[in-house]
């Protein structure tokens, strides 16, 4: 995949996502890379995201500078001296890295009410716009179903009613027969071994599962409910009629499918009684509760429902009634022949049935939302017109904010965090909470808005009709209301006790008027006039403009483009101008939009961005190219699938653009002079840089990504299958299709398009692809928004890694952070284990290195702390996340300030990390691989945890990577400073000079032998978190760290003063705890001493120790805190004691 890929020990640079911080930071690295010559060793540079910035700048300088006849490497040395002064007056090439400060704030480099900056506000209306000529029809012909099933229940019987009937009927019967044929041939109990389940083949028998079974018992429920509104005599047949209908039908559906079974040569059961019983039994349920269904929730007998609220009933619950008739019916065969079936029939009709239960689910809640959801909302907030409008209005506000924070949830921790603890109490996400209501407001909005449209369609007469026309006339009418209801409750309770029906008492109550149920809900004007243009409206109506919408959206949708018109053009507009337009000295940008077409190349011709060839010494030099460019995407999958399963919490798959080729693993590839037309280095960065968009891989949400969609909020592309039959093609040829799948979150790998987005969504590091091609030096820029510095992207990707690749990564145990016992402070290293995996010579193992950006105060440029001071809210914490070096990827307008900060930290940081006095590029003759059970490293939460809190070793213990790390701690804190001592045998547990560095720096150990062997007795000790204790003399450094315990007891008396005791109190507390200190200092000594010759003076001063806690514990005020924190002293004191030994490999041989 690459021009220099059979070279023996291929190196590689990795470049992370992250947005312009990312950029920033890792053109500093590249330039001290550049500087001390080790840019050019790299064969590959991987990027992702914000890194696919400046790589992409890199590789297209070098090649523009190649084009303009100069010499790549002096490029490179004048890169590495630039820190972007002005531009030269003695006539050089301008300082490319002043170039790049120029454009720090991309998306409008002018900043403030420029010409930029409200070209991005109109680009983002003039999308949103066009966006909702689509989505708008699309939506308001789906609210228009319920409208039209509603008005076609009223409609008057047609004269030609007997007719219709009579063909109807036979329809009716053809359908069920038809889905009971279906269901019983298409169990699998007795089918022969079938062909192999492909996805194409999957994808063809759930089409038919569909067809034959499921639209054709929906079809015959709705058929069905339309004729019991209309037909008196259908709802007058007996009883009987139907549950005869009903078996006759599950009869010869039955033999159908037997017949369908014997014509495939697919064996069927032995004809029992049993079976036939239960096909009989099973038939004449669902013709009962057909029959119950019609009658009822049915009209009258003389004709279609004549008051409002059974026909809305009726509306919403007929079909979803029937349909549950016959999934129970269903339910009663399983149970009756359940010594006859197997487990796969149960779990098919299971299966089977759930389709027909999220049906009925589905029918419901969409009646519901336009039938009965508007009738209390308008009762509160009147006119439906009016509230329409501010419905929509407040949709709008809420959805752009939903789709915001929805790209904001994945860059910027402390707002999802905040967010969601807002929520935490009810479990539900509040993202998702919010996208819900927008959802919820839209659709209403949509159903008010076709109320008052359908209304205005009849000049308001039906308004006029219902509604009063001033404030009195109103008043009188309430209260006339009032005295009707309760005179409709009198008469009715008169008919009660009269033994007479009630329907007719509540005819003449909405004959009135008069709402018989109470005018509790949907009784005021409003509600009423929604009410009655739902139930007067022609069928054709609704019919007809919900067609003619559909056509419309779709007509959008062709002409505009799925791509055309997202964010991904304004996004990639600008990167391109700031990135690659930079490297071209002869840019001819337009004089009104200050683009050029011809600053964005084609990636095919990057195939060897920095050729050695010219500068080799031997003759006959083989080709040396270098930085060999490789852009990382993901290619979504948010749809789950049968051969996919274990991808379901990922929802990517890696998709990657090289000059040579195009594609995935899993979807192929194709030459990238051809894909699409042609693959342009911009467009691959923009699509690399696709945070914000619908789906994002493992970070997707269904109702946030409907959201993002319905407000335009899309930075991904929709690409052709590299090996389906658009793979030349654009964007796809229709577009309406990909649109439905973007908002739904049905995106996959098995379609004619697919969906492309940020890199970040399947491995945000770019090191997946490297380590993929056996690179043996990777090194790492690790950019990303990490200010917790919990390394979440190098942990995911390393067991991607371990399980796709089968390759161990062995990361050190405890990962570098603030306060942690690290060896690392900026970066770390760890060995890659490919000879584990291909069995090949440890040679062949490769080194890892990962950068980090960190600031250290204490050795850093005074003006970078400067900074990070200036960039968190004032009076936040030094250790805030939020501040510099780890802002939010969603601020992409850095200024001077910002820009050299992040470009200054991250040439320091590449100084600390390739220096030459670390020896990384000194490639040893033998790596040894590190136990498989090594990685991954420890857990996120224990690396986060400072060493210094007062860790038991029950949590120490917790520690360990499947036991082969032992993070333990000689640690001094809890109330007053001092919680506990660990410590290990010398006999037993070698400890190297590593080791004791790692003591001394942060109190965590790790062993250099074999996994620990514990006998029950150490295993009931750990349980109990016995202190496990030795020979003191075996850690160097305990004496040093008993003297920090001193000083935390000392401090503890300052606190000690803010305690509300007296003075004399006070007083003497501290006296006491300063002799506390000193014992604490004379077994500091004993221990520092110890051996087996001190142990009884190491006694005598523990003895002392614990009378002076004792009589200290007397004077102490009565404040539970502090007798606590003494108790636990003294259990720490006991602990020294020698109680158990912990025997490693070598000790229990």
């Amino acid at each position: 995949m690459g021009p220099d890929a059979e070279h023996p020990a291929p190196s590689a640079l990795c470049l992370s996502g992250g947005g312009i911080r990312s950029a920033t930071f890792s053109l500093g690295v590249l330039q001290w890379m550049a500087q001390k010559g080790q840019l050019q060793d790299m064969h590959y540079v991987s990027t992702v995201s914000g890194g696919g910035y400046i790589g992409s700048w890199l590789v297209n300088s070098l090649v523009q500078a190649r084009n303009r006849g100069e010499d790549a490497l002096e490029w490179l040395n004048s890169m590495a001296r630039g820190c972007g002064a002005a531009k030269p007056e003695d006539g050089r090439p301008p300082d490319p890295v002043a170039q790049l400060r120029a454009f720090s704030n991309y998306l409008s480099p002018t900043g403030g009410l420029s010409g930029d900056a409200f070209s991005l506000v109109a680009i983002f209306v003039r999308n949103l716009l066009l966006n909702v000529l689509v989505w708008l029809p699309l939506l308001a012909a789906a609210v228009a179903l319920p409208r039209f099933y509603v008005a076609l229940l009223g409609t008057p019987m047609p004269p030609f009613s007997e007719t219709v009937w009579a063909f109807v009927i036979p329809v009716v019967m053809a359908h069920i027969v038809a889905g009971i044929a279906y269901v019983a041939a298409d169990l699998p109990t007795f089918h022969p071994p079938g062909k192999p389940a492909t996805p194409e083949r999957r994808s063809r028998l759930r089409s038919r599962f569909r067809r034959w079974a499921f639209l054709l018992i929906v079809g015959a429920a709705v058929l069905l409910s339309v004729l019991g509104a209309w037909q008196a005599d259908l709802r007058a047949v007996h009883w009987s009629v139907f549950v005869g209908a009903g078996v006759g039908a599950h009869l010869l559906g039955a033999s159908l499918g037997a017949l369908a079974r014997i014509s495939r040569g697919t064996p069927t059961r032995t004809k029992t009684a049993r079976g036939a019983a239960a096909v009989i039994a099973v038939g004449a349920l669902g013709g009962a509760l057909s029959y119950l269904v019609l009658a009822q929730l049915g009209a009258p007998d003389d004709g279609p429902p004549t008051t409002d609220q059974q026909r809305l009933l009726y509306a919403t619950f007929a079909v979803p009634a029937m349909t549950a008739a016959f999934w129970l019916a269903m339910t009663l065969y399983a149970g009756l022949m359940s010594q006859d079936t197997s487990e796969s029939d149960r779990e098919w009709w299971a299966r089977a049935t759930a389709q027909w239960l999220k049906f009925s689910l589905g029918w419901m809640a969409a009646f519901g939302l336009v039938i009965w959801l508007p009738l209390p909302i308008l009762d509160r907030l009147g006119a439906q017109g009016p509230t329409a409008v501010q419905f929509g209005l407040g949709s709008g506000v809420l959805g752009v904010l939903t789709s915001l924070l929805g790209y904001w949830s994945k860059n910027y921790d402390e707002v999802k965090r905040k967010a969601q603890s807002v929520v935490n109490a009810t479990g539900i996400k509040l993202l998702e909470l919010m996208a819900g209501l927008v959802v919820l407001t839209v659709l209403l909005a949509i159903s008010l808005g076709w109320s008052a449209a359908l209304d205005r369609c009849h000049h308001w007469d039906w308004t006029e009709r219902i509604c009063l026309r001033d404030i009195s006339a109103e008043t009188n009418f309430l209260r006339e209301q009032t005295a009707l209801v309760a005179e409709s409750e009198q008469s009715a309770r008169d008919a009660a006790q009269q033994g007479q029906a009630g329907r007719q008492t509540v005819q003449d109550a909405e004959s009135l008027g008069v709402d018989p149920y109470g005018l509790r809900v949907g009784g005021s004007a409003a509600a009423r006039v929604y009410r009655h243009v739902l139930l007067a409206a022609e069928w054709w109506v609704p019919l007809g403009a919900g067609l003619s919408l559909l056509l419309l959206a779709g007509l959008f949708a062709w002409r505009m483009g799925a791509n055309n018109f997202s964010l991904h053009g304004m996004y990639g507009n600008r990167l391109v101008r700031a990135y690659l337009g930079t490297g071209r000295q002869e840019r001819k940008p337009h004089w009104f939009t200050d683009f050029d077409e011809e600053d964005n190349p084609p990636l095919s011709d990057f195939e060897a961005p920095l050729d050695l060839t010219p500068h080799a010494h031997a003759q006959k030099q083989a080709r040396q190219p270098r930085l060999y460019p490789v852009i990382n995407m993901a290619l979504n999958m948010v749809r789950p699938t049968p051969e996919r399963l274990d991808w379901q919490q990922r929802k990517a798959a890696p998709f990657i653009a090289t000059p040579m080729h195009c594609g995935a693993f899993n979807v192929g590839f194709r030459s990238s002079k051809t894909y699409m037309g042609g693959m342009q280095l911009g467009r691959a960065m923009t699509i690399s840089g696709a945070a914000a968009t619908p789906n994002m891989g493992y970070h997707s949400s269904p109702l946030v990504g409907f959201v993002m969609t319905l407000f335009n909020v899309r930075l991904g592309w929709w690409a052709p299958h590299p090996e389906r039959r658009y793979w030349n093609q654009k964007q796809p040829p229709l577009g309406i299709e990909v649109n439905l799948a973007e908002a739904f979150g049905s995106t996959g790998e098995d379609e004619d398009f697919v969906y492309l987005s940020d890199g970040g969504h399947f491995d945000n590091l770019g090191l997946f692809e490297m380590v993929r091609r056996r690179c043996r030096r990777i090194v790492v820029v690790d950019a990303t928004c990490d200010g917790r510095y919990q390394w979440a992207d190098l942990l995911d990707v390393v067991r991607k890694i371990r399980v796709d690749l089968g390759i161990e990564i062995g990361l050190p145990a405890v990962l570098p952070g603030p306060g942690r016992a690290s060896e690392f402070q900026r970066f770390l290293e760890a060995p890659i284990c490919y000879s584990a995996r291909d069995g090949s010579h440890p040679d062949a193992d490769g080194k890892l290195v990962v950068l980090k950006p960190m600031l250290l105060r204490d050795h850093d440029a005074p003006e970078l702390a400067a900074y990070a001071d200036m960039s968190a809210a004032p009076g936040s914490a030094l250790d805030d996340p939020r501040r510099f070096p780890h802002q939010t990827t969603a601020d992409p307008f850095f200024d001077e300030r910002q820009f050299e900060s992040y470009r200054l930290l991250g040439y320091l940081t590449a100084e600390a990390a390739l220096g030459e006095q670390r020896g990384i590029w000194a490639w040893p003759k033998e790596t040894t691989p590190p136990p498989r059970a090594l990685a991954p490293a420890v857990p996120v939460a224990a690396a986060m945890r400072p060493m210094a809190t007062g860790v038991g070793l029950g949590q120490a213990v917790g520690q360990w990577s499947h036991s082969a790390a032992l993070a333990a701690a000689l640690t001094v804190g809890g109330t007053l400073g001092v919680a506990g001592t660990v410590a290990l045998a010398p006999a037993e547990i070698s400890l190297s000079a590593a080791d004791r560095t790692l003591l001394r720096e942060g109190l965590s150990m790790r062993m250099e032998a074999a996994p620990l062997r514990l006998d029950p007795g150490d295993l009931q000790a750990l349980r109990q978190r016995d202190a496990i204790n030795v020979d003191a003399s075996s850690i160097l450094t305990s004496a040093t760290e008993l003297s920090k315990a001193a000083k935390d007891i000392s401090s503890a008396a300052d606190r000690l003063q803010q305690a509300r005791t007296d003075a004399e109190a006070v007083k003497t507390i501290i006296t006491r705890l300063q002799t506390l200190d000193e014992w604490i200092q004379k077994l500091t000594l004993a221990i520092g001493t110890g051996g087996a010759s001190s142990s009884k003076a190491l006694a005598a001063t523990i003895a002392d120790l614990n009378v002076t806690l004792a009589d200290l514990n007397k004077k102490l005020p009565a404040e539970p805190g502090l007798t606590k924190a003494i108790d636990d002293l003294k259990n720490s004191i006991k602990d020294i004691g020698p109680r158990r030994n912990v025997r490693g490999q070598e000790g229990s041989r």
